[in-house]
Parts: structure tokens; sequence; C-alpha cells
């Protein structure tokens, strides 16, 4: 048996009026005449007429019981309660109105077919839901436009950061292959010339490092010549 919703009863008259009838027959079904239960058990009913009246009572309150139960499962798994309030308004509304007032669009003519009905009720909804999705996608769109605006400037911005390092780091590979290039001997040997000048441990050399200096400018370039320093000036 298929799960069924929470019970959910009608308000209106007419459900009322349902359920009653309802109800009645599942009462009336432990009314049955011992001269219609002998008609579908004669046999039983001569051979053992106290066990057929007994049976009898019970197959009858076991019929209603079932109806009760199982009858109001499905008529709340079809939501039967909602539906038949929904008829009641509709026929209530329709004994309320004028017969001379002529019927809304929608309404059922004997010249009209259903699909012409179902059309009227339904294209407005579709159409509805048509522009909702188009304003959506149009929303979709001004977005999707704005960040694709945003991605191109960026690339733009790292297409500019990257020549710019790109123009540093070869500057930087220049720099060193120069200075690869220079005589490595010929500078070492001219910088420990220039430190054994300097009195390193004369206090009177530290207080006045401007006429050491002074001196080894006047002494030369160092051993070397001014080969060295010239390559030192390039």
């Amino acid at each position: 048996m298929p799960a069924a919703l929470e019970h959910t009863a009608g308000t209106s008259k007419s459900y009322k009026v349902f359920t009653g009838a309802y109800r009645s027959i599942a009462e009336n079904s432990t009314r049955w005449t011992m001269e219609d239960f002998a008609a579908c058990f004669p046999s039983f009913c001569a051979d053992a007429p106290e066990q057929a009246a007994e049976l009898r009572t019970h197959v009858g309150q076991v019929i209603a019981k079932h109806m009760m139960q199982h009858g109001q499962h499905y008529l709340d798994l079809h939501n039967a309660g909602p539906a038949i309030d929904a008829l009641h308004e509709a026929a209530a509304a329709a004994n309320q109105r004028d017969p001379t007032t002529p019927p809304p669009k929608d309404g059922w003519r004997p010249d009209l077919e259903p699909r012409v009905i179902a059309r009227a009720r339904v294209v407005p909804i579709l159409r509805q839901e048509r522009d909702r999705r188009l304003k959506l996608l149009q929303e979709l769109e001004a977005e999707n436009n704005e960040l694709a605006a945003r991605v191109e400037v960026h690339a733009a911005a790292k297409a500019t950061m990257e020549a710019q390092l790109t123009k540093r780091l070869d500057a930087l590979d220049a720099a060193v292959k120069k200075f690869a290039a220079l005589p490595s001997s010929d500078i070492e040997q001219w910088t420990r010339s220039v430190l054994d000048q300097q009195p390193l441990h004369s206090g009177r050399a530290a207080e006045q490092p401007d006429e050491h200096m002074a001196d080894a400018d006047q002494s030369g370039p160092g051993p070397t010549g001014s080969s060295s320093a010239s390559l030192l000036a390039s």
C-alpha cells in the first residue's frame, strides 16, 4: 500500500456530507440479513446455523473496520478533503452567478474544446515564466560581461608586469655577464695592495680615514697598472 500524506480533513458542507455517507456505508456493511448470508453460503448455514450467524456478524465487523482504515488512507493519499472543498466552492460560485452575466474568457462553453480551455489557462503561466527566465538571463549576461571586462583588465596588467620583469631580468643577466668577464685575479691583487697600505692598528688612521684614502689614490691604480682601473671604471 502506498504511503499516504498526513490526514487532511475538509471544512465544506460537501465534505461533511461525503464523510457522513462514507461512514454510513461502512456501518451498514454489518447489516446483512441471515437470508442474504444464507444465499451466499447455503450449505454452511444449513449445517451450522448458529456458527453461521456468528460468522456473519464477525465478517461484517471486519469489512467495516477495513473500509474505515483503508478508505481514510486513500482519501488522505489523494488529498480528498481540499479537493472536495474546492469543488464545493466552484459549485457554490456557479449557483450564485447571474445567468445573464457573460461567462469569463476561460469559462467552459459547449463549442470549446478541452485543449482550448487548457491553453487559455496554461499559456499565461508559461509566458510569465518565460519573462522571468529572460530577465534572469539578461542579469546573468550583464554580470558575465562585467566579469569578462575585469578579466581583460587583469590580463593586460599581468602582461605589463611580465614585460617589466623580463626587462629587469635581462638587465640583471647582462650585468652578471659583464662582472664575470672582469679579471678577478687583478681585482683581488689590487684590493689586497690597497688594504696593506692602510695602518689598521693606528688610532689616528682610524680617526682620519680620508688621508689614507688620499694616499692610496696618489699611489696609483695598483701593481697591475692602469689596465685594472680602466676595467673597474667600465
